[in-house]
Order: C-alpha cells, then structure tokens, then sequence
C-alpha cells in the first residue's frame, strides 16, 4: 500500500490503531518514555503530532515487506518503534470538535495490506516548528520479529507533543436525556476553549524560543493539573487547564517576564500562594466582623478573596527584608 492525501486537520493529530470493538480514540501516555517528540507508542497504537499547524497537511501511508530505506534529508523529524497489530488498522484525524462519533471524522484512511503481528513504524513529519503552509508527514509500517522501543532518528524542530491538548471524540448525546444537545454543545465549547488557548500559546512559545532559547518549556501533565485542582477544592476552567497543559511557570534561573513585573505560577506555586492569600484575607476579614458583601461574578469588586479566584501568575513588588531591599512575588 501506497497513498498520499491532503488532509485538512481541525487538531494536528493522527492516530494510527484499530477501530475493532468499539474501541475510543487512543491518546497515549504524554509522561512516559513511550512519548518522543513527533509521536507517542501504544502497545497496539501510534499517535502522530504534527505539529503547530491547524489545516491542510499532505499524509503519507506506505506499508512495505522490508524495512524502510528513506532519505533522511528531505524529512525534519523522524522518530519509530514497535507495535502490535491485533486488526485492521484505521488512520485517524483527531476530531476537530463538531463530530459526534468516530464516522462522522472526515479524512479516515484504512491502513490496507497490513496483518496481525509485530510491525515497525517509521514516522517522518516536516513544517512542524511554525505555521506554515508545508506540513507534511509520511508514515512507513512494515512486520518484523524483533521489538523496537521508541527511538528518534531525527530532531529537526523543538516541538514536543504536551504542546498541544488531545480530546477524544464524545459520543452524541442521547435525546431523551438532552433533547436540547446541551451537553454536545458544551462538549464543543470547551474543545474550542482550549485549542483557543493552545493557538494562542504556541504562537508566544515560538517567540520565546527564537528570542529566548536558554528558557524551558514545560506543560505540566494531566495527573499533576488534576492534584492543583483537587487541592483548590474549586472548578477551574478548561481555558486555564489547557494553559498549564501548555507552561507550568519558568524555572527561577531561567526566569522569563512574560508580563511585565509579573510571573507565571507552577502549579505547586499557585497552590501555595492562593491559600496564603486565603488565609491572610480570612484573618482580616474575621477581625473586621465578617466578609464584606462583594461580588462573586467575574468583573465584580469582592473586597476580599474569594476562594474561587486561581492566581497563575503574581506581580514583584519591593520590600525590605534583613535591612535589604529585595523584590517579592504578590499574586
């Protein structure tokens, strides 16, 4: 098998695997050695990052007898491993968010001539760094008895696959408990929310990375994010999930002032300083006879703070510590 196609990505994902009993989208495990830069290895499934581009990416799929002998120079990054095969295979884009089943996914291509058993991936991608108009990846499978674990060949640009949020598709809600569709539109808006947010960040990633190559880069991963919210004890919005899935503060030797005379917060950080700030409103808020009746909604005076409020970043501001003048973070 042989094919290449434009495909039009609504999220610059691919997944490779098999859609055999019902199986959902398979997203892998970004936080374990199986995740390289350009893909990320399942037992029975690969998942391809594209990278920064939303739209038109031309797709390659060649399954062979033989081992691939690619050029390298034509191709950025190229990374491949060993999965098994247990069915037939399908090449999924990842839901651009308006689709309610895995048919209703535009650009689904069966990955033909391939059997059950071990098979080698090879995976090469360009045009992944920047929005650009040349993305393009091949995908080379052939069998082999002899396990590979994920190793990159490669590394032509600095993308890495926690720079970007995956959700699976969501099957349609059923009419007789949300006749209205409320629950798939949601759905939608919080898709759309957070590649809003990973649009948007990826640009300033870039910038940061052309300007300033010494700082790091780190989201912080799905576990880590789920402790924060649980120690805050409040809902936190996908915008601001998606946002830490993407940078979880900078390392204070590499510090970036993103904002001006402010920083952003990791997530142990915003923990702390958001119940320090609780605790030292509550004592002023005890010795003044109780909270003041502020607002609760978003661009409301509260005249205390609230427990719903998150800080992801804080301001420095001088203050005199030990007869010396030094500069202190405030939320």
């Amino acid at each position: 098998m042989d094919t290449r196609r434009t495909i039009d990505l609504g999220v610059p994902v691919l997944f490779v695997q098999t859609l055999e009993g019902g199986a959902g989208i398979q997203n892998g495990d970004l936080s374990s050695d199986s995740c390289g830069r350009l893909i990320v290895m399942g037992t029975d499934f690969v998942v391809v990052y594209t990278g920064v581009t939303y739209g038109p990416a031309e797709v390659g799929i060649s399954v062979r007898t033989t081992p691939p002998t690619t050029t390298m120079t034509e191709w950025e990054t190229i990374e491949e491993g060993t999965f098994a095969v247990t069915g037939p295979h399908s090449l999924i884009p990842h839901p651009a968010g308006t689709e309610t089943s895995i048919e209703d996914i535009a650009g689904v291509t069966t990955v033909d001539d391939i059997s059950p058993g071990s098979w080698h991936i090879r995976v090469h991608a360009r045009g992944r760094d920047a929005d650009r108009g040349d993305v393009a990846v091949l995908l080379q499978l052939s069998p082999t008895e002899h396990p590979l674990p994920l190793t990159t060949a490669k590394v032509g640009d600095s993308y890495l696959p926690r720079m970007l949020t995956t959700v699976p598709t969501r099957p349609a809600p059923s009419p007789a408990t949300d006749p209205a569709g409320t629950i798939h539109r949601s759905a939608v808006l919080q898709e759309d929310a957070a590649h809003a947010v990973i649009e948007q960040w990826t640009r300033i990633a870039h910038w940061i990375r052309t300007h300033l190559t010494p700082a790091p880069i780190a989201g912080a991963d799905r576990a880590q994010i789920t402790q924060a919210v649980d120690a805050t004890g409040v809902e936190w919005p996908y915008e601001l999930t998606a946002f830490f899935e993407q940078i979880s503060g900078f390392p204070h030797e590499n510090w970036v002032a993103l904002l001006p005379a402010h920083e952003l917060f990791d997530l142990e950080r915003l923990v702390e300083e958001r119940q320090m700030e609780l605790d030292t409103w509550g004592e002023l808020d005890e010795e003044m006879g109780g909270a003041p009746a502020g607002g609760n909604s978003a661009g409301e005076t509260a005249f205390t703070y609230l427990p719903g409020f998150i800080p992801f970043g804080g301001g420095w501001t001088p203050a005199v510590t030990d007869g010396k003048l030094n500069w202190q973070c405030r939320p």
